[in-house]
């Protein structure tokens, strides 16, 4: 992903193509200057080989360039209303379940979100859970300013890396 640039796609260290509006899924910050303001980052790729990036957008935050090379995108919805992701940072398939999508907004609104997509690119389905404030296992409750990373280890613990430190 390349924050401003969209996504470009390498074979063997080459540039291949540059996905933008005009020939995917996502969505740019200024419609003049989409090379510019096409806000992506977290890319990854499940088990099924699908590649799965954040977008910052009013509108579609995740979306998904299948095997086929097809894009899809998904607005996260909490009962109906739409989840605001200003600084899209991180998405992190959950080894556990890969339906479980944990995306982080990093500033200007920082949350924690949990997308449960149930298997399916419908936005019908989807159970999104968001948190801006936890309490830390010593107890401690915190509201980050920031989320810095989020990673899941061996043991399939999820790690996330604060302004607010442990």
């Amino acid at each position: 992903t390349a924050y401003g640039g969209g996504v470009y796609e390498f074979n063997n260290y080459k540039p291949l193509k540059q996905y933008l509006p005009s020939n995917s899924s996502l969505v740019t910050r200024v419609d003049n200057a989409p090379t510019k303001y096409t806000r992506c980052t977290g890319g990854t790729f499940d088990s099924k080989g699908n590649y799965w990036c954040l977008n910052t957008s009013e509108s579609k935050t995740v979306h998904r360039l299948t095997t086929n090379h097809i894009w899809d995108g998904i607005t996260l919805k909490k009962d109906g209303n739409v989840v605001p992701v200003y600084t899209s940072a991180e998405i992190l398939l959950d080894h556990r379940n890969e339906n479980h999508k944990w995306i982080t907004s990093c500033r200007e609104g920082t949350k924690l979100i949990l997308l449960n997509d149930n298997g399916t690119i419908s936005e019908n389905d989807d159970n999104v859970v968001f948190r801006d404030t936890w309490t830390t296992a010593s107890g401690k409750t915190i509201s980050p300013l920031y989320i810095y990373t989020i990673k899941q280890d061996t043991k399939n613990n999820i790690w996330i890396g604060t302004s607010s430190g442990p």
